[in-house]
C-alpha cells in the first residue's frame, strides 16, 4: 500500500508554478483553513518574490497578485508567529508594486481590487491601527479611491470558513461521519472598528492642512471644500449610511432583540471603549461632511433621516446601550455609599 503524500504549502506552489498564469486557489484555501502551514519552508516569501514582484503578466497577472494578498491577509489571522511571517514578508515587496498598484486601479467605476486587499493585509499585521494617512499613502494621494477602498471593504464584511462537523457519532458496527460546513462569518468586528475610524480622518481637515504653516491659503480651503463634495457624492451613491448602520448594529447590537432583558439585567450590554470610539468616528464622519460640503446638503439630510436606518439601527440602540451603562454606574455607585454609610455606622 503506497503512503499518503501530505501536499504542504511548497509542494503546492511548486505545483501551481507550472501553470500560466499562475492558480493559487489551493493555497488560498489552505490559508483559510490553515494559515500556520504557509509560514514553512519560506513559501510566503517565494509568492511576494516570484509572483508579487513579477512584471511578466503571464505568469503572474492581476488576480495572481490578488490571491498572494489574499493569502497573506489569511495567514496574518494566525498565531503571533504567523503574524510576523507575513510582516516580514511584506517587507520584499518592490517599489515597482506600489506604482502597479495605483495605475492598475485609477480607472474610475472599477472596484479597487488590489487596494481593498492591501488595506486588509496591512491592518491585520498591524492590529488594526491604520490611520487614514496610511490609506492616502497606498493610493498615492488620491482620496476618491481611498475612500472607495474603505467602503469596498465595508461591503465585503461578510467571510467564509469551512468548519468540520460531526454528522453523526461513531457507534458499534458504524463508523462516526464527518463533513466540511460552509461557516458565514457576517463581520470581523475588529476591522469594522478600523474602517470607522479610517472613515472620520477622510472628512477630518488635520488630514487635509498642514498644523505647522501659519496661514491657510485660499484655494487649500476650497479644494478641501470639493474634496468633500466628492466624498459626500460618494456617500450618497453607494449608500454608505445605511451600510454602516446595518453593519455596527450586526457587530454591536444584534442580540438586542433577542435577550435584550438578560443584557439589562446581567450587564452584558455595556459597550467597550473601542465600540465607543467607532460609533463617535461615524457620528465625526457623517456629521463633517455636513458641515463642510457645499453640494446636495439638503439631499443628504433627507437621506439620512428618511432613507437609510441610521436612527433606528445605530442612533437608537446606542443611546440604549449608554442608558444602560449609566444605569449599572449608577447602581454601583449608591452600593459603594451604602457600603460607606454602614461602616460609618459601625464605627
Amino acid at each position: 500500500m503506497s503512503k499518503s503524500v501530505k501536499l504542504t504549502a511548497k509542494w503546492q506552489l511548486d505545483a501551481a508554478l507550472l501553470s500560466r498564469p499562475v492558480d493559487l486557489t489551493a493555497l488560498v484555501t489552505m490559508s483559510r483553513s490553515s494559515p500556520e502551514m504557509l509560514i514553512e519552508d519560506n513559501t510566503l516569501h517565494r509568492l511576494v518574490s516570484s509572483l508579487l514582484n513579477e512584471k511578466n503578466d503571464k505568469k503572474s497577472d492581476k488576480d495572481t497578485k490578488l490571491d498572494v494578498l489574499n493569502i497573506l491577509a489569511n495567514v496574518a489571522t494566525g498565531s503571533r508567529a504567523a503574524v510576523a511571517e507575513a510582516r516580514t514578508a511584506l517587507q520584499g515587496v518592490s517599489e515597482w508594486f506600489d506604482e502597479y498598484m495605483a495605475q492598475e486601479e485609477t480607472t474610475g467605476g472599477q472596484e479597487p481590487e488590489l487596494n481593498k486587499a492591501m488595506v486588509l493585509l496591512l491592518a491585520r499585521c498591524w492590529e488594526y491601527k491604520l490611520k487614514t494617512e496610511d490609506v492616502l499613502e497606498l493610493t498615492q494621494g488620491n482620496r476618491k479611491i481611498a475612500l472607495c477602498t474603505v467602503v469596498g471593504l465595508l461591503e465585503d464584511g461578510e467571510t467564509y470558513s469551512t468548519e468540520l462537523k460531526q454528522r453523526q457519532k461513531p457507534e458499534q458496527g458504524k463508523m462516526g461521519q464527518w463533513e466540511h460546513e460552509l461557516v458565514v462569518h457576517r463581520y470581523e468586528k475588529p476591522l469594522l472598528m478600523q474602517i470607522c475610524r479610517l472613515l472620520r480622518g477622510f472628512t477630518h481637515p488635520g488630514t487635509y492642512f498642514d498644523s505647522s504653516t501659519e496661514e491657510i491659503a485660499l484655494f487649500s480651503v476650497e479644494r478641501f471644500a470639493e474634496e468633500m463634495d466628492t466624498l459626500l457624492e460618494i456617500t450618497l451613491r453607494s449608500n454608505l449610511v445605511e451600510k454602516l448602520s446595518m453593519a455596527l448594529y450586526d457587530c454591536l447590537f444584534g442580540d438586542e432583540e433577542e435577550d435584550e432583558a438578560e443584557s439589562k439585567s446581567s450587564g452584558d450590554g455595556t459597550l467597550s471603549e473601542f465600540d465607543h470610539i467607532a460609533i463617535t468616528a461615524v457620528h465625526a464622519f457623517l456629521q463633517n461632511l455636513y458641515f463642510y460640503a457645499t453640494e446636495n446638503i439638503e439631499e443628504y439630510r433627507r437621506h439620512m433621516l428618511m432613507e437609510t436606518l441610521l436612527i433606528p439601527r445605530l442612533v437608537l440602540p446606542y443611546l440604549d446601550r449608554c442608558v444602560i451603562h449609566a444605569t449599572i454606574l449608577n447602581t454601583r455607585a449608591e452600593a459603594y455609599s451604602d457600603m460607606l454609610e454602614g461602616d460609618c455606622v459601625a464605627e
